[in-house]
Protein backbone atom coordinates (compact mmCIF):
# COMPACT_ATOMS: atom_id res chain seq x y z
CA UNK A 1 0.00 0.00 0.00
CA UNK A 2 2.79 2.41 0.91
CA UNK A 3 4.57 1.78 -2.39
CA UNK A 4 1.40 2.51 -4.39
CA UNK A 5 0.83 5.84 -2.67
CA UNK A 6 4.38 6.93 -3.49
CA UNK A 7 4.17 6.02 -7.17
CA UNK A 8 0.85 7.62 -8.05
CA UNK A 9 1.86 11.26 -7.34
CA UNK A 10 4.98 10.77 -9.44
CA UNK A 11 2.89 9.40 -12.29
CA UNK A 12 0.54 12.38 -12.11
CA UNK A 13 3.53 14.77 -12.02
CA UNK A 14 5.06 13.04 -15.05
CA UNK A 15 1.80 13.31 -16.99
CA UNK A 16 1.64 17.04 -16.26
CA UNK A 17 5.29 17.54 -17.17
CA UNK A 18 5.10 15.86 -20.60
CA UNK A 19 3.06 18.63 -22.32
CA UNK A 20 5.32 21.21 -20.68
CA UNK A 21 8.44 19.56 -22.08
CA UNK A 22 6.88 19.35 -25.54
CA UNK A 23 6.03 23.06 -25.38
CA UNK A 24 9.55 24.07 -24.38
CA UNK A 25 11.20 21.71 -26.85
CA UNK A 26 9.12 23.16 -29.67
CA UNK A 27 9.99 26.67 -28.58
CA UNK A 28 13.72 25.91 -28.47
CA UNK A 29 13.56 24.36 -31.94
CA UNK A 30 11.91 27.52 -33.24
CA UNK A 31 14.56 29.66 -31.54
CA UNK A 32 17.36 27.83 -33.33
CA UNK A 33 15.78 28.56 -36.71
CA UNK A 34 15.08 32.26 -36.07
CA UNK A 35 17.10 35.45 -35.94
CA UNK A 36 17.97 36.81 -32.51
CA UNK A 37 15.09 39.29 -32.44
CA UNK A 38 12.63 36.44 -32.94
CA UNK A 39 14.50 34.23 -30.48
CA UNK A 40 14.05 36.88 -27.82
CA UNK A 41 10.31 37.06 -28.45
CA UNK A 42 10.01 33.26 -28.28
CA UNK A 43 12.01 33.14 -25.06
CA UNK A 44 9.76 35.76 -23.49
CA UNK A 45 6.67 33.81 -24.51
CA UNK A 46 8.05 30.68 -22.82
CA UNK A 47 8.91 32.36 -19.54
CA UNK A 48 5.40 32.17 -17.96
CA UNK A 49 5.35 28.42 -18.48
CA UNK A 50 8.88 28.12 -17.17
CA UNK A 51 8.15 30.14 -14.07
CA UNK A 52 4.95 28.22 -13.35
CA UNK A 53 6.61 24.81 -13.58
CA UNK A 54 7.67 23.31 -10.26
CA UNK A 55 11.19 21.91 -10.54
CA UNK A 56 12.85 19.51 -8.16
CA UNK A 57 15.95 20.90 -6.38
CA UNK A 58 19.50 19.91 -7.26
CA UNK A 59 18.68 19.27 -10.91
CA UNK A 60 21.40 21.48 -12.40
CA UNK A 61 24.75 20.31 -13.68
CA UNK A 62 27.81 21.91 -12.05
CA UNK A 63 28.38 23.97 -15.20
CA UNK A 64 24.86 25.38 -15.02
CA UNK A 65 25.14 26.22 -11.33
CA UNK A 66 28.45 27.95 -12.10
CA UNK A 67 26.80 29.93 -14.90
CA UNK A 68 24.02 31.19 -12.63
CA UNK A 69 26.51 32.10 -9.94
CA UNK A 70 28.78 34.02 -12.31
CA UNK A 71 25.84 35.63 -14.11
CA UNK A 72 24.42 36.83 -10.81
CA UNK A 73 27.80 38.23 -9.82
CA UNK A 74 28.29 40.14 -13.07
CA UNK A 75 24.71 41.43 -13.05
CA UNK A 76 25.17 42.69 -9.51
CA UNK A 77 28.44 44.38 -10.41
CA UNK A 78 26.89 46.16 -13.39
CA UNK A 79 23.94 47.21 -11.27
CA UNK A 80 26.30 48.81 -8.76
CA UNK A 81 28.30 50.54 -11.50
CA UNK A 82 25.10 51.86 -13.07
CA UNK A 83 23.89 53.28 -9.76
CA UNK A 84 27.23 54.95 -9.22
CA UNK A 85 27.08 56.52 -12.70
CA UNK A 86 23.55 57.80 -12.04
CA UNK A 87 24.90 59.65 -9.03
CA UNK A 88 28.29 60.81 -10.32
CA UNK A 89 28.48 60.83 -14.12
CA UNK A 90 29.29 64.19 -15.68
CA UNK A 91 27.63 63.36 -19.01
CA UNK A 92 23.84 63.45 -19.20
CA UNK A 93 23.94 60.80 -21.95
CA UNK A 94 25.91 58.56 -19.66
CA UNK A 95 23.46 59.08 -16.79
CA UNK A 96 20.53 58.26 -19.08
CA UNK A 97 22.15 55.02 -20.18
CA UNK A 98 23.07 54.16 -16.60
CA UNK A 99 19.44 54.53 -15.56
CA UNK A 100 18.30 52.04 -18.20
CA UNK A 101 21.20 49.72 -17.37
CA UNK A 102 20.22 49.73 -13.70
CA UNK A 103 16.61 48.83 -14.50
CA UNK A 104 17.60 45.99 -16.85
CA UNK A 105 20.24 44.56 -14.53
CA UNK A 106 17.91 44.66 -11.54
CA UNK A 107 15.36 42.63 -13.50
CA UNK A 108 18.01 40.18 -14.68
CA UNK A 109 19.50 39.76 -11.22
CA UNK A 110 16.03 39.07 -9.81
CA UNK A 111 15.37 36.44 -12.52
CA UNK A 112 18.71 34.74 -11.84
CA UNK A 113 18.10 34.64 -8.08
CA UNK A 114 14.58 33.28 -8.61
CA UNK A 115 15.85 30.49 -10.86
CA UNK A 116 18.57 29.62 -8.36
CA UNK A 117 15.99 29.29 -5.59
CA UNK A 118 13.66 27.11 -7.63
CA UNK A 119 16.50 24.88 -8.78
CA UNK A 120 17.96 24.51 -5.32
CA UNK A 121 21.24 26.10 -6.39
CA UNK A 122 23.34 28.04 -3.93
CA UNK A 123 22.74 31.76 -4.12
CA UNK A 124 25.98 33.65 -3.61
CA UNK A 125 24.47 36.85 -5.04
CA UNK A 126 20.92 36.89 -3.73
CA UNK A 127 21.13 40.65 -3.17
CA UNK A 128 22.90 42.48 -6.02
CA UNK A 129 23.33 45.56 -3.83
CA UNK A 130 25.73 43.56 -1.66
CA UNK A 131 28.13 42.99 -4.55
CA UNK A 132 30.84 45.64 -4.56
CA UNK A 133 33.87 44.88 -6.78
CA UNK A 134 37.21 46.29 -5.64
CA UNK A 135 37.42 48.50 -8.73
CA UNK A 136 34.13 50.12 -7.71
CA UNK A 137 35.70 51.82 -4.70
CA UNK A 138 38.48 53.32 -6.81
CA UNK A 139 36.00 54.52 -9.42
CA UNK A 140 33.82 56.10 -6.73
CA UNK A 141 36.68 58.47 -5.89
CA UNK A 142 36.77 59.81 -9.48
CA UNK A 143 34.86 62.89 -10.63
CA UNK A 144 33.94 64.78 -13.80
CA UNK A 145 35.16 63.66 -17.21
CA UNK A 146 37.71 61.34 -15.60
CA UNK A 147 34.89 59.43 -13.94
CA UNK A 148 33.02 59.10 -17.23
CA UNK A 149 36.06 57.71 -19.03
CA UNK A 150 36.88 55.24 -16.24
CA UNK A 151 33.28 54.11 -15.96
CA UNK A 152 32.89 53.39 -19.68
CA UNK A 153 36.23 51.58 -19.81
CA UNK A 154 35.35 49.39 -16.81
CA UNK A 155 31.84 48.69 -18.06
CA UNK A 156 33.04 47.74 -21.56
CA UNK A 157 35.46 45.17 -20.16
CA UNK A 158 32.83 43.69 -17.86
CA UNK A 159 30.22 43.58 -20.57
CA UNK A 160 32.32 41.60 -23.03
CA UNK A 161 32.67 38.88 -20.41
CA UNK A 162 28.95 39.12 -19.66
CA UNK A 163 27.80 38.59 -23.25
CA UNK A 164 30.26 35.75 -23.86
CA UNK A 165 29.03 34.00 -20.70
CA UNK A 166 25.39 34.14 -21.83
CA UNK A 167 26.21 33.07 -25.39
CA UNK A 168 27.99 29.99 -24.09
CA UNK A 169 25.08 29.12 -21.78
CA UNK A 170 22.61 29.43 -24.65
CA UNK A 171 24.64 26.89 -26.63
CA UNK A 172 25.84 24.54 -23.89
CA UNK A 173 23.23 24.46 -21.10
CA UNK A 174 21.12 21.30 -21.01
CA UNK A 175 18.59 22.64 -18.51
CA UNK A 176 15.71 24.21 -20.43
CA UNK A 177 15.11 27.02 -17.96
CA UNK A 178 18.77 28.02 -17.87
CA UNK A 179 18.86 28.11 -21.67
CA UNK A 180 15.65 30.14 -21.79
CA UNK A 181 16.99 32.66 -19.28
CA UNK A 182 20.26 33.05 -21.16
CA UNK A 183 18.58 33.29 -24.56
CA UNK A 184 15.96 35.72 -23.34
CA UNK A 185 18.56 38.05 -21.82
CA UNK A 186 20.98 38.11 -24.75
CA UNK A 187 19.12 40.64 -26.96
CA UNK A 188 19.10 43.21 -24.15
CA UNK A 189 22.74 42.53 -23.32
CA UNK A 190 23.67 43.02 -26.97
CA UNK A 191 21.76 46.30 -27.07
CA UNK A 192 23.73 47.40 -24.04
CA UNK A 193 26.92 46.34 -25.81
CA UNK A 194 26.10 48.47 -28.85
CA UNK A 195 25.49 51.50 -26.66
CA UNK A 196 28.66 50.88 -24.67
CA UNK A 197 30.64 50.76 -27.93
CA UNK A 198 29.21 54.17 -28.89
CA UNK A 199 30.06 55.59 -25.47
CA UNK A 200 33.58 54.18 -25.64
CA UNK A 201 34.23 56.13 -28.84
CA UNK A 202 32.74 59.27 -27.28
CA UNK A 203 34.92 59.10 -24.18
CA UNK A 204 38.21 57.96 -25.71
Amino acid sequence: MTSTRMIKPRARWASRKAPFLLLIAGGLAAMEAADWHTRAAIARSLMPALLAQAVAPDTLRPEERAFLERAGQLSGEQLQLARLAIAQANSSDLRTFAQQLAVDQQQLATSIASLQRRKGANETAARPEDIVPDSYRELARSTGHGFDQAFVRMLAESHRTFVRLFEEATEDAKDLEVRALAGGALPTLRQHGNRITELTKEFE
